[in-house]
């Protein structure tokens, strides 16, 4: 910011702090990052209170230096745009962005980047570096656009968190980050999908409507769609709310590691590296043929990374990518067909999972049905379970129980179920 208010001991404000003032204090704090390093600093700065020729003449002679000491430019809203400097090494941002300057973003790391001649690369030591102080990276928004994946993992978390804290839902005016982070995740996801709970899928392709069925079906385990949630309370007028947006910086804690990336690229390229079937196939002749977990527990609590031994961490890494490979995704679509259907480049990799038991046919949703109805006497399946009047909630319900609640979400969505409520009473053979 230009300005920033000066505070007293009680923090009454007692005057304003201006661009040169700031300028000093981070020309201080930069010669203290780089004190125990081989660098000197030598600082130059542009301000719009000096005025246009003066800042050109400082351009021109940070440009134009030529010492050994390491040259600084600090700026204060200016060089954001429509300028190329020659031999930028990189930028460090110290200035906070909101989510909607992508543009800005943009400008300020245009600074540093350029096209590459693939005639003549870049050696390593011109590599531009950006050292983003302040995660703009994070906070600036790129795509708005989530998938229905993403709330699908994101929901099996906030499901996992109210199994943990006896079936109650995350609170939106939580002093616990972790919780109204959940929460408004969760009323986002609320109002995105209740308008398919009368099973309206139109315009969507079959895997869109197989994602949503499995948000509705988790949603259904919390009681989500009964659930009246409260917005939060506006106590701080001048903050905006937490929203969908900023799940990556309001849920999870985030480090950094800085490294070159070339140097990563060679590293990589010089790894004999394992494709992920070829991982999952080695995985199931250590384990008996049991496929990975997406999620570990002990004691019937979930596990957080932390406390996860490596082989744990090793195991939820290899679910998480087995799961989005093509490889589980043409198991699925040739599940119970003869291999001869199987595409020929896929043939091989396929018969060897099936021998671990893996894409063997498996009932429809219809199937299980008939045989619940059959098994329990033509008694459908119960949406809630309850014991001596009280309404039992996930971690009291039996393995069997939860298996019922879970196949009579399923029923509730599907196509069958929707055709017999459009027909009901109506002859056969309409």
């Amino acid at each position: 910011p230009m300005i920033e208010n000066l505070e007293d001991e009680d923090g009454n404000v007692i005057g304003k702090k201006k661009g040169r003032n700031k300028i000093q204090d981070y020309e201080k704090q930069i010669a203290e990052y780089f004190k125990a390093s081989d660098i000197t600093p030598s600082f130059h700065s542009m301000l719009g209170e000096y005025g246009d020729r003066e800042n050109e003449r400082r351009l021109e002679e940070f440009q134009n230096a030529n010492t050994e000491e390491t040259e600084f430019m600090l700026v204060i809203n200016k060089a954001n745009e429509g300028l190329h400097i020659d031999k930028l090494d990189g930028i460090i941002w110290l200035r906070p962005m909101d989510e909607n300057s992508r543009i800005l973003y943009l400008q300020q790391l245009g600074r540093a980047i350029y096209t590459e001649d693939p005639d003549n690369p870049t050696k390593d030591e011109d590599i531009p570096v950006v050292i983003d102080l302040v995660n703009n990276t994070l906070k600036v928004q790129w795509d708005s656009e989530l998938t229905e994946q993403a709330d699908i993992e994101l929901l099996t978390l906030i499901v996992d968190w109210s199994e943990r804290h006896d079936g109650i839902l995350p609170d939106i005016n939580s002093i616990d980050k972790e919780e109204s982070g959940y929460a408004t995740v969760l009323k986002e996801i609320q109002n995105k999908y209740k308008q398919y709970l009368e099973g309206d899928y139109k315009d969507l392709d079959e895997e869109q409507i197989e994602e949503i069925q499995e948000i509705l079906n988790l949603g259904s385990q919390i009681e989500l769609w009964q659930s009246e949630l409260p917005d939060k309370d506006k106590k701080n007028g001048n903050k905006r709310e937490r929203g969908i947006k900023d799940r990556e910086t309001g849920i999870f804690e985030i480090t950094g590691v800085l490294k070159d990336f070339l140097e990563f690229e060679n590293e990589i390229d010089n790894i004999a590296k394992k494709t992920t079937y070829e991982e999952v196939v080695e995985w199931l002749e250590n384990h008996d043929g049991q496929i990975m977990r997406g999620t570990i527990r002990r004691n019937g609590k979930l596990l957080k990374a932390e406390k996860m031994t490596e082989e744990e961490k090793k195991e939820i890494n290899l679910y998480a990518r087995w799961k989005y490979s093509k490889e589980k995704k043409i198991l699925e679509e040739y599940a119970g067909k003869p291999i001869e259907e199987v595409p020929e480049e896929y043939r091989e990799k396929i018969a060897k999972l099936r021998e671990y038991g893996l894409g063997l046919k498996e009932k429809t949703t219809y199937e299980e049905i008939v045989e619940w109805l059959e098994n329990h006497n033509g008694q459908i399946m119960r949406g809630a379970i309850g014991r001596n009047g009280k309404l039992l909630k996930a971690k009291e319900l039996t393995e069997e129980e939860k298996e019922e609640i879970h196949l009579y979400a399923r029923w509730r969505y599907s196509k069958e179920k929707k055709i017999l409520e459009e027909y009901a009473g109506k002859p056969i053979e309409e």
